[in-house]
């Protein structure tokens, strides 16, 4: 899904991308599949790594040379609308009511 996010007060693409996952693979050891949206440094790098990629993928200048750098100026009240624009809108599990009367 491509987004983009405001950093700082400026707006970057923002998509996940096979480059975006293998970085945030290297960088932290884990797999994209067991990141948890509650934990919000994990939730970030990857951002940092979406961002970073789209912007090499649209030849946008992305002043950050690193997470930390760009994770200064992310407030945390904004990481919900972000995470939703990178992932999408959280729905409930359609067959959870359906678990529960079984």
């Amino acid at each position: 899904m491509r987004t983009t996010i405001s950093i700082n007060g400026v707006q970057y693409p923002c998509m996940l991308t096979l480059g975006a996952m293998s970085a945030y693979q290297r960088e932290t050891g884990e797999e994209i599949s067991q990141l948890r949206t509650d934990n919000m440094a994990s939730v970030a790098t990857l951002l940092y790594h979406c961002a970073r990629s789209a912007c090499r993928r649209e030849k946008v200048d992305f002043p950050y040379d690193n997470f930390e750098e760009m994770a200064d100026y992310i407030l945390i009240e904004e990481m919900p609308q972000l995470v939703e624009g990178l992932f999408g809108k959280a729905t409930a599990d359609p067959d959870s009511d359906t678990k529960k009367k079984e």
